[in-house]
């Protein structure tokens, strides 16, 4: 079902229009509903050009979808194979998020467009002639504000590390859904949470990057605490690796991992960022990644306006490209330049 085009499901789901003779009045509106939902958003992601967003949809739903239009056309005489076939749907789904399998990748070079599936598909219109596989930079937003000052200056390195040859990818922090550690002590045993919410997905992300960039301001000498609770909660990570110690973080890739920590304070106080940077090394010490560089900005009460001071903008893209350029150009060597 993922890999599927969004006009081939397009093609597909109206296909499963016919109603079987053994699919009652309510189910039959069910399943329309269903079908038609998911067509809507298709057809509304072709014409916005935004194909993940058809595609890459919730799990459950898209099973369900599967299911639909399948019962749509054949009745309920499968109804027993298809509740098989959801729950392998879902296993596969969430094995290919896990990084159980290697990442596919297709380049369709006369389209111009680059098809990258590890577990998700992102279709980028380009014009291509070659390529080397990217390495993978986050970026994580732990300001609320999406066009504050933080966010002005990890975009900024991020656009530096896509420029220099990588792949990256912005979260904001503030905006997932999750709940602090409760100390369930799941991850003692198991490489996972017991609490399933946006975080799930995370731990897989964080685990196959190649290298990240915080961007955080400082607030009452730390971190915010929606980016406090999301680094609490690589207990995950922590336990596999000190206590049952076996890092999830597999060997190959961790001495290519590095972090850019960007953050900013209003206060002009020399120890103002001592309270932060502990934190985040403390962070990026359990997730096998190294404290790579800084940029570190104070007296925001008084610039107000990063937009005002382009040599911070920049500093940031520099540092972003120099991120950038270290992991591409270690892809054809292998090798580590270490920290500075």
């Amino acid at each position: 079902m993922e890999a599927l085009t969004p006009l081939w499901r397009i093609f597909c789901i109206v296909g499963g229009l016919h109603i079987g003779t053994d699919v009652s009045h309510r189910e039959t509106l069910i399943f329309l509903a269903c079908t038609v939902g998911a067509l809507s958003q298709v057809l509304f992601a072709l014409v916005k050009f935004i194909f993940t967003s058809a595609i890459d949809t919730d799990i459950f739903s898209r099973a369900d979808l599967l299911s639909c239009c399948v019962l749509l056309l054949f009745g309920q005489r499968f109804h027993l194979l298809l509740i098989w076939a959801r729950h392998l749907f879902i296993i596969f789904d969430c094995s290919l998020k896990m990084g159980f399998f290697a990442e596919i990748s297709i380049f369709v070079t006369n389209w111009g467009t680059t098809i990258s599936w590890s577990g998700h598909i992102s279709i980028r219109c380009a014009s291509l002639t070659s390529h080397t596989m990217g390495r993978k930079i986050i970026g994580l937003l732990g300001s609320p504000l999406e066009q504050g000052n933080t966010a002005k200056l990890l975009d900024q390195a991020l656009l530096g590390a896509r420029d220099a040859g990588c792949d990256v990818d912005r979260i904001v922090v503030p905006n997932m859904d999750f709940e602090p550690c409760m100390e369930m002590m799941l991850c003692k045993e198991h490489e996972t949470c017991q609490m399933e919410d946006d975080m799930t997905p995370m731990y897989g992300k964080i685990r196959e990057v190649d290298s990240l960039i915080i961007g955080t301001p400082v607030m009452t000498m730390g971190i915010p605490g929606k980016l406090k609770g999301f680094m609490d909660r690589f207990q995950v990570f922590f336990m596999a690796k000190y206590v049952r110690k076996h890092p999830m973080v597999d060997r190959s890739i961790r001495s290519r991992r590095r972090a850019l920590f960007i953050s900013i304070s209003g206060m002009d106080l020399p120890e103002v960022f001592d309270g932060a940077k502990m934190t985040v090394r403390a962070f990026l010490d359990i997730i096998d990644c190294a404290y790579w560089d800084e940029l570190l900005v104070r007296d925001m009460d008084t610039i107000r306006d990063i937009a005002t001071r382009p040599d911070l903008l920049k500093a940031a893209y520099d540092k972003g490209h120099e991120l950038g350029r270290l992991l591409v150009e270690e892809s054809g060597t292998g090798g580590f330049s270490g920290q500075t």
